[in-house]
């Protein structure tokens, strides 16, 4: 689908049309060509397998008593989430120009 948004003729429809595949291509990206973002999501999961309370906390309501390792294992994979993030905006920004580049000259404002 998202090949075929060059019939689209406005960004913001080009936007609302293509929004969850340009994340997904974006992801997709990440985890085939960026080796950093590849070895923070095999650092997390191993996380979560080693600790698996870690993930869980952030979906329970209740108390949870964690032991001295598994404090600093939520600390670790908050730090890696932080990571994370920090390299899909870098990357969504990038995107982002990539594309808005490609509309200005579809549209003949740049040459």
């Amino acid at each position: 689908m998202y090949k075929d948004l060059c019939e689209c003729s406005d960004i913001i429809e080009i936007i609302d049309v293509a929004f969850d595949e340009i994340c997904t291509s974006i992801f997709n990206d990440l985890r085939q060509n960026d080796e950093e973002y590849a070895r923070l999501r095999e650092e997390k999961e191993q996380l979560e397998v080693e600790y698996p309370n870690t993930p869980k906390i952030y979906d329970h309501s209740g108390a949870l008593n964690l032991s001295a390792d598994e404090q600093d294992a939520f600390i670790k994979y908050l730090d890696i989430n932080d990571e994370i993030d920090d390299i899909i905006k870098r990357y969504a920004y990038y995107r982002g120009q990539k594309d808005c580049y490609a509309y200005l000259r579809k549209i003949g404002a740049i040459v």
